[in-house]
């Protein structure tokens, strides 16, 4: 067996049996099993009600930076208890914390949806650009990698991202700056990988890649169709030898006779669905016909997540992930410094209400979060939405 014993660790039985016993207390108080190493505690949960209750901990943070990009955090939060509600309607949220009603909405929003609000509200909201999201596309690509086969329930389907080399033409056949200017209205950035440019070190890397490839915002259409049908060329002889036909007739792409048929899920709940229909569109002219599933949230989270991929349910997701990059609030009137809160307080309320849930890197977002300057601000980092790509 692994690992090391409890006399390396530093435990003792009695120990463990304390905190077991510390721990049945907290579920007793509490009714929640939601135990951390601060510098908050949840005091009270109810999902019926969407409210969720953070108060401050007597005891020191564990874990937590003392320092970010060389900005120093403050070790004691200003607030003494948080008070969060979920909100099922951005417009409703917003429109409470300019009125001073919350404190903080803390969730993404293009700075364009925004822009009535602070039109109406200037002097009482504050915008904090920051980057919250990151935009992917999911790729499935399941099946032989010289073939694109896959065995799906006993039939020999064909998948056209099996193979690399579709794949990687996807880094050229998307048109980043497109999506960040039309799509998300200028509320974002390209992005050629999984790390944000708020983590400076990883990201300076991708960069490198990405200068090294040649890949640019605008991206290469005509080249990236090349190398698609360069690809499917070389699957087609490879198929050939095991009795299959793949073939380009008339600008479309045939598998044993039947259009190649991909499926490309667009979240509905947001820009989403019409970036969906942008790779449509770039995939048709791939040469393969297109099944544009327009889904929500749980059930294209089903689909993508928790089920076979052999199915070929899917082919590829508009994926959305959160930012790591850490970002502190800035000052609001009443209060100095470019991040902490210097009025003479000992406590207060701080009342938050966001919204609930309702392959290829492609566009970063930079969320609108809104605070109300009726109140003082604090000083927070804040941890924005995460996913993989492929």
């Amino acid at each position: 067996m692994g690992g090391i014993s409890k006399e390396q660790a530093g435990l003792t039985d009695d120990m463990a049996k304390v905190g077991y016993e510390n721990i049945i207390k907290w579920v007793d108080n509490y009714k929640n099993i939601l135990i951390g190493d601060g510098p908050y505690y949840v005091e009270k949960y109810d999902p019926k009600a969407m409210t969720v209750v953070l108060k401050l901990a007597n005891n020191k943070r564990v874990g937590f930076p003392g320092e970010v990009n060389g900005q120093k955090i403050p070790f004691e939060p200003f607030w003494k208890e948080i008070d969060i509600y979920g909100s099922l309607n951005d417009d409703t949220a917003v429109l409470a914390v300019a009125k001073g009603e919350y404190d903080l909405y803390w969730y993404a929003r293009p700075y364009n949806k925004l822009a009535k609000a602070i039109e109406e509200y200037g002097d009482q909201v504050n915008p904090i650009k920051t980057i919250a999201v990151w935009w992917s596309l999911n790729l499935n690509l399941v099946g032989d990698p010289q073939t694109g086969l896959v065995n799906s329930s006993g039939t020999e389907k064909f998948n056209p991202f099996a193979i690399r080399e579709v794949r990687y033409a996807m880094n050229w056949l998307v048109n980043r700056q497109y999506i960040v200017s039309q799509i998300l209205q200028g509320s974002g950035a390209p992005l050629f990988g999984a790390e944000v440019s708020g983590q400076v070190d990883a990201y300076t890397n991708y960069m490198k890649v990405a200068k090294a490839l040649g890949l640019t915002a605008q991206g290469d259409e005509n080249y990236a169709l090349k190398l698609i049908d360069e690809g499917m060329n070389k699957a087609a002889q490879a198929l050939k030898a095991k009795g299959h036909t793949l073939e380009k007739k008339d600008g479309k792409w045939y598998f044993d006779g039947e259009p190649v048929t991909v499926s490309v899920i667009a979240r509905v709940e947001d820009e989403r669905l019409d970036e969906g229909k942008y790779i449509a569109q770039l995939l048709e002219k791939a040469g393969f016909q297109v099944n544009l599933l327009q889904w929500q949230r749980s059930q294209a989270s089903k689909a993508v997540y928790l089920s076979d991929p052999s199915t070929l349910q899917w082919n590829v997701y508009t994926e959305v992930g959160s930012s790591a990059e850490y970002r502190t609030l800035p000052a609001l009137p009443g209060t100095s410094g470019s991040s902490t809160s210097t009025l003479t307080r000992t406590g207060g309320v701080l009342t938050t209400t966001t919204r609930l849930p309702s392959g290829i890197s492609l566009t970063l977002s930079p969320v609108a979060t809104l605070t109300s300057s009726s109140r003082p601000s604090i000083s927070s980092t804040t941890t924005p939405l995460t996913s993989s790509t492929t």
